[in-house]
């Protein structure tokens, strides 16, 4: 296939700096390029021009931002960081102090293995964006192309699945252990589905949507020792960090950096990439900004850059860039002298609703026993109920809508309930899981 001569300088930084990268690229990944010259390259060399007539937006004859009041007078922002465009990367500044930021939260980061955060229209899109890059093309075991555990987040099934050509394989996430009939998680399952594939892309969530749950230390020490073994043995790996819940971790055991944080520097044979951002982390959901960060053992500075102005290139030519009020606003927050202690009373807020939910279900197993069983949850937003077989779930979400006004969501796998306490306020959390006994009692009888 002929590339057009950017993508080529593109794919030949990567094929030779990155070579787990370079196997895992799609046909439209190695296509795929942020155009340098052109339009954007002229406009980018008349900057500083007295007349310029490159730019496709409207300037007053002050050369300010042609605005409606109407608007304008909501923003306590300048115009300049509101209503002009930005570039395909991001914010210069705000990928420079998100990168900051994790380098903070996850001190085994090397400042110099990871690239530089690309700016995203929030984490789907980041997600999407990785999607589009990367496949198991020329895998002789053609079987789907993204691993995920069978609890995750449904969009996961539009992104990776229905719709891309592509399927999404799922196996276990938690298993009975016979021993103390309580559920774990579990290795066996991805272990398994790894062995199986000459090479692998596989999605990880941590704070797991919709269960909850987040690896321990020890677990997560597991999980990097199983897929540096698989590396070891010449599995080629691709892993997709989705943290789009990262920092609510509510139990002292949880490993508190990305599993990121240590596979960026792990083996030449795995490729991992970071999809987080401000969502979840700065509380502002409909801003719609994520991020998305590549790192590779040994892989060259070059490379890094090469996969950055791949996805610049992606974002490009679907949503242009992302919106310059959305990532002005979020940077002016990280900026904040207040930032960390504004978040912290939210975490608070929430792990106050986590301990809630922790002591109402282990004080009161005996009320609910027989009809679902609280699987392992210890962070980010949600925690699920496995109802037993007798019962429907959506049979359990009707009646509690319908009966008692209390919505809770049915998931299509496994027959479970999840409650998003996140959105509970601690004085109803008692109502919701009393009314939902009541409701498989009545069911029941």
């Amino acid at each position: 296939m002929v590339y057009d001569i950017e993508a080529n300088e593109l794919n030949s930084a990567i094929e030779n700096g990155s070579s787990v990268f370079w196997e895992f690229l799609s046909d439209n990944g190695k296509e795929a390029f942020f155009p340098t010259h052109g339009v954007l390259g002229q406009s980018v060399a008349s900057k500083g021009a007295k007349i310029n007539a490159t730019i496709g937006i409207g300037l007053d004859d002050n050369g300010d931002m042609l605005s409606l009041p109407a608007i304008a007078s909501k923003i306590d922002l300048p115009g300049k960081k509101v209503f002009p465009y930005i570039s395909s990367f991001g914010l210069s500044e705000l990928r420079v102090v998100w990168k900051k930021k994790m380098l903070e939260k996850n001190p085994s980061l090397d400042n110099d293995k990871i690239s530089l955060p690309v700016i995203t229209g929030g984490l789907t899109h980041a997600l999407s964006v990785a999607r589009y890059l990367f496949d198991v093309q020329g895998s002789k075991n053609d079987v789907g192309d993204i691993l995920s555990y069978d609890f995750f987040w449904t969009n996961y099934n539009l992104i990776f699945g229905n719709g891309s050509g592509h399927k999404l394989v799922t196996f276990p996430t938690f298993v009975l252990d016979e021993e103390s009939k309580k559920y774990k998680f579990d290795f066996g399952s991805l272990k398994k589905e790894i062995s199986s594939r000459e090479k692998v892309i596989v999605c990880l969530n941590f704070p797991n949507n919709p269960s909850g749950y987040s690896l321990t230390v020890e677990e997560q020490e597991q999980m990097v020792s199983m897929l540096l073994d698989f590396a070891k043995k010449g599995k080629r790996l691709l892993v997709i960090c989705d943290d789009a819940y990262f920092g609510l971790f509510y139990e002292k055991d949880i490993a508190k950096e990305s599993i990121f944080a240590k596979l960026a520097n792990l083996h030449e044979n795995i490729a991992a990439i970071k999809v987080d951002g401000p969502t979840k982390e700065e509380l502002v959901w409909g801003l719609r900004v994520g991020c998305i960060t590549f790192a590779n053992k040994g892989a060259s500075l070059e490379s890094l850059k090469a996969l950055e102005s791949k996805a610049a290139g992606v974002i490009r030519k679907t949503v242009s860039n992302v919106s310059t009020l959305s990532q002005n606003l979020i940077l002016s927050s990280l900026k904040s002298k207040n930032n960390s202690g504004e978040k912290k009373n939210n975490f608070n807020i929430l792990k106050e609703r986590y301990s809630v939910c922790r002591k109402l279900l282990d004080e009161n197993k005996k009320s609910y026993s027989e009809y679902f069983t609280v699987l392992p949850f210890n962070s980010g937003y949600f925690l699920c109920l496995k109802l037993d077989d007798s019962f429907d779930c959506d049979d359990v979400r009707l009646k509690l809508l319908n009966d008692h006004s209390i919505a809770v969501i049915a998931l299509p796998f496994g027959n479970l309930l999840r409650v998003a306490f996140s959105s509970v306020a601690v004085a109803n959390l008692p109502i919701v899981f009393e009314k939902i006994v009541q409701v498989c009692s009545e069911l029941q009888s």
